[in-house]
């Protein structure tokens, strides 16, 4: 890829798009990260130029591209609708080892899939998600902007996750489910019915313990 990419945070989440990215062809110029202690080190010799600050500066030398590499929806989000206002184009990076089918609906832009994932016929997968290694999508799942589904869960035919969920590792949610906006489902937790909006579950079956504050925010 000729255009130039940042990626816009510095940790863990940061090292498995930049492998994915760099193994495509990309080039992948500068990392930005909110803390300065990261600052003019580097990843997989990528340096990390300063904090999300710098976007605009990165955007007028030239830089086209971008993609969030944080697990926070609520940051994801500020982010993404930011580097639209400045008008980079939002990549994607899909791991090869991902299978996605040929009859999915949609794919928005500026998501992650990590490595075997597996995206079933007639899905809908929205903007700036992250769908984590070893997720399994069955059919006709709708997964709407900003969602972050952890690492091993596995999610049942025509269920909806609704904008800025988080599902945590290892969930199970069976079919004909809806999670709903900003619902936070708890590791582990296997899901037999809606989620309300907000709300926090947990356990086996998830049961509502609490609905979120703005306290989460920083984490979910």
């Amino acid at each position: 890829m000729t255009d130039k990419t940042v990626i816009i945070g510095g940790g863990g989440q940061c090292k498995v798009v930049l492998d994915i990215l760099l193994n495509n062809g990309y080039d992948v110029v500068s990392i930005t990260d909110s803390d300065s202690s990261k600052h003019n080190t580097k990843i997989f010799n990528v340096p990390i130029t300063g904090s999300h600050a710098t976007l605009d500066k990165l955007r007028s030398e030239g830089v086209n591209n971008a993609i969030i590499a944080i697990g926070g929806n609520t940051a994801r989000k500020k982010y993404y609708t930011e580097l639209e206002r400045l008008g980079f184009n939002m990549v994607n990076a899909i791991h090869p080892s991902a299978i996605i089918s040929n009859r999915v609906k949609s794919i928005g832009k500026g998501i992650f899939v990590g490595m075997l994932c597996n995206i079933g016929p007639d899905c809908e997968i929205g903007n700036n998600v992250l769908i984590n290694n070893s997720v399994s999508l069955s059919h006709s799942n709708v997964i709407e902007d900003h969602v972050n589904i952890s690492p091993g869960s596995h999610i049942g035919g025509g269920t909806r996750i609704k904008t800025g969920a988080f599902i945590g590792l290892g969930a199970r949610v069976v079919n004909a489910i809806t999670i709903g906006e900003r619902a936070i489902v708890g590791a582990g937790a296997v899901v037999l019915e809606d989620v309300p909006d907000n709300a926090i579950v947990v356990g086996v079956p998830a049961k509502v313990i609490k609905y979120r504050d703005d306290k989460y925010d920083a984490l979910y």
